[in-house]
């Protein structure tokens, strides 16, 4: 009788909002559109604003379209019961840690190769630390909080249950994860954040919601935006590196324990079976 409450509280794998073919055209819709209305708006505005109006007006305002016009369940799309977990927010928190000093391992190594160009580090300088009168909160929420959400609601929440409803879960989680690194158009950091995204979707698949991911995104953004306010109160360029090799492979041990943790604290998942997901 518990058991049966249980999964009555604990819902998961409802019916997707679109179907496979719906959610890559959805995706690469948007990729399109937020590339024209960025290069559009660069002319005009600042690149925080920029941020604002691209993640609410292009990667949100579709997903909360599609709810309104579907009249699909909020409680189907977002699962809030299923962030009641104090474990697997943990886990998400340290991994999220660890996962940023792995990519910052990553980009550093990419760089050697493939430098960034003196635009791409202007726009990188104005975006972590801008100069100016720019406070720091608008700084968090443009960079961490807001695109946090909206590309979570979007990539976890919309596009990834169709494409793992389709394709199972390990082919759904990484073409989301390549779509979801695609977006944001930069070739340097692709590696990084393919990893994150498949991060963001195993977290949000096992925990059987993506505020998993939400919470993700916002801590990796987060940690850069408060790397560089203490660069920019030091007065220093934003750069990355600085890590070892040695430290990057205990860190991704760390990571890897922690992954299978996160397996080991959460049921094997069977596409299609809402009621078998409880706590």
């Amino acid at each position: 009788m518990q058991n049966k409450d249980l999964r009555k509280n604990y819902v998961i794998d409802p019916e997707p909002m679109l179907d496979a073919k719906q959610a890559i055209l959805l995706a690469l819709i948007v990729f399109i559109i937020s590339t024209a209305v960025t290069l559009i708006l660069n002319q005009f505005l600042g690149i925080h604003t920029i941020s604002f109006i691209v993640e609410i007006g292009v990667y949100l305002l579709p997903a909360v379209i599609l709810l309104l016009y579907l009249r699909y369940s909020f409680d189907d799309l977002v699962r809030p019961k299923n962030f009641l977990r104090i474990d697997l927010n943990l886990i998400t928190i340290f991994n999220t840690i660890f996962l940023v000093i792995i990519a910052a391992i990553i980009l550093q190594f990419i760089q050697k190769y493939i430098p960034f160009s003196e635009e791409q580090m202007e726009m990188r300088q104005e975006l972590l630390m801008p100069e100016g009168a720019v406070p720091f909160v608008v700084v968090f929420l443009a960079v961490a909080v807001i695109p946090g959400i909206c590309e979570e609601v979007l990539f976890r929440g919309v596009v990834q249950p169709p494409l793992i409803k389709r394709f199972g879960p390990s082919v759904g989680i990484v073409l989301t994860a390549l779509l979801f690194a695609a977006a944001h158009a930069q070739i340097q950091a692709f590696i990084s954040l393919f990893i994150l995204g498949l991060f963001l979707g195993i977290i949000a698949f096992r925990g059987g919601t993506f505020l998993y991911s939400v919470l993700s995104h916002i801590i990796f953004n987060g940690i850069a935006v408060i790397v560089g306010e203490f660069a920019r109160n030091e007065e220093v360029r934003a750069q990355d590196g600085g890590f070892s090799l040695t430290l990057g492979i205990v860190l991704l041990a760390i990571f890897i324990v922690l992954m299978l943790m996160l397996y080991k604290l959460t049921p094997k998942r069977r596409v299609g079976q809402p009621d078998m997901y409880y706590i």
